[in-house]
């Protein structure tokens, strides 16, 4: 494995194979969307264009590609799989603004209860109300496994490791 550094003070990992090519250009890190992405700009067409370095190294694939651990600063082969923007929406961590502390939780104020949900394939699915979020978290991350399989991004790991 070798470390790039980027701007921004960011550091991006990718494997020793790549370190050459990747190294023929200048690569920057870019915040979008609440996540830092490792991107140089293209101008190959005669326009200024954003390549990312996750897609570059995959050969620029028309598919979307998924970080496995959700860190987008990780550009290792082995972190990197194509999929649909489905399954990389199902992998994305929980929200800036979530205040519960685990993905797909958030408290119902009316009922005074924890309400656990999830979006698979459009369809949004109430799991039910809880009076602890860890009983929520818990729910979420049973239908998580269900619905997004090795896509899903769990709220406890640890506990699934032996599956």
């Amino acid at each position: 494995m070798k470390l790039i550094k980027l701007t921004q003070g960011k550091v991006t990992m990718i494997d020793d194979d790549d370190l050459k090519v990747v190294s023929a250009f200048r690569w920057y890190a870019h915040l979008e969307d609440g996540l830092w992405y490792v991107v140089r700009h293209d101008r190959s067409d005669g326009k200024d264009k954003p390549c990312y370095l996750h897609k570059f190294l995959l050969g620029n694939p028309k598919k979307w590609v998924d970080h496995r651990d959700g860190n987008t600063l990780n550009n290792q082969r082995s972190n990197l799989r194509l999929c649909s923007r489905s399954q990389n929406a199902a992998n994305r961590g929980k929200q800036q603004n979530n205040k519960s502390g685990f993905k797909g939780v958030c408290w119902h104020k009316r009922d005074r209860v924890w309400r656990a949900q999830i979006m698979a394939k459009g369809v949004l699915y109430h799991l039910g109300t809880f009076e602890e979020s860890e009983e929520a978290a818990k729910a979420y991350d049973a239908a998580a496994i269900r619905l997004h399989g090795e896509f899903a991004r769990l709220n406890f790991p640890s506990k699934y490791l032996d599956l």
